[in-house]
């Protein structure tokens, strides 16, 4: 049950993280002091993108929830959540 919860609250949080670093830079021109964390954020961001690997947050979270005894998200984080909620 921990796993599960744990696993739900990574998820958001990971939800968080690639909402900032996509659209981090509105909070930029507004806070700039945001900039030190907005630029790495962004920067591993396109990093995971572009080199196709994997998100250690998605590993994460898979881990949490099979060891819940769910079953974890076969296409990843973006392919099973993300994508279906852009294009349902």
């Amino acid at each position: 049950m921990a796993e599960c919860l744990l696993a739900d609250d990574l998820q958001v949080m990971h939800l968080v993280f690639i909402d900032f670093a996509v659209a981090g830079s509105l909070l930029v021109l507004r806070w700039p002091r945001l900039a030190w964390l907005h630029v790495p954020a962004a920067v591993w961001a396109t990093l995971i993108a572009l080199s196709g690997g994997i998100c250690p947050l998605t590993e994460w979270e898979t881990r949490l929830r099979r060891e819940a005894g769910m079953a974890g998200c076969p296409e990843g984080f973006i392919g099973t959540l993300q994508i279906p909620l852009l294009y349902p």
